[in-house]
């Protein structure tokens, strides 16, 4: 796909990825960005086209533990019902979110779970995770939805 470099910087989503031992850990869980560009030794920013899906997982810790666990599934969108995540810039439409550990262990566990059962995550609809989130956030026991896959 050859994309102007100025339309691209309008239309793109960047995600910030960055790698500290004990201290910081910025990752991509899904999702196949554009193109990658390295900032540095410990940082880069993968570059999401409008409409693509990824699963963002922020980790931040000391020599105690673990401080902040947060898990993000975003689609880029150019305008719309935008959030601003940090990372993320400028902003994405947010489709889950949890933030502690037990509630990302467990959305962590969902989504492998789904992986197994249907692939690529990126084909996953925006309905089926704005339910998980709702499920999450509420504690209960996530059941069976109908339409998992994207029409395509």
């Amino acid at each position: 796909m050859s994309i102007p470099h100025n339309d691209m910087k309008q239309t793109a989503t960047s995600v910030l990825i960055c790698y500290r031992k004990k201290t910081t850990n910025h990752r991509l869980r899904f999702g196949t960005p554009v193109s990658t560009i390295r900032l540095g030794w410990r940082r880069s920013a993968a570059i999401f086209m409008p409409d693509q899906t990824f699963g963002y997982i922020r980790w931040r810790g000391n020599k105690y533990g673990t401080q902040d666990w947060q898990f993000y599934v975003c689609k880029a969108r150019i305008s719309n019902q935008l959030t601003r995540i940090p990372g993320v810039m400028p902003a994405a439409e947010l489709l889950l979110h949890t933030r502690g550990s037990t509630r990302t262990k467990r959305a962590l566990q969902l989504i492998d779970e789904l992986e197994i059962q249907y692939g690529h995550l990126a084909k996953v609809s925006v309905s089926h995770w704005k339910y998980l989130h709702n499920q999450l956030e509420i504690g209960w026991q996530v059941r069976p939805f109908r339409e998992v896959l994207t029409a395509e």
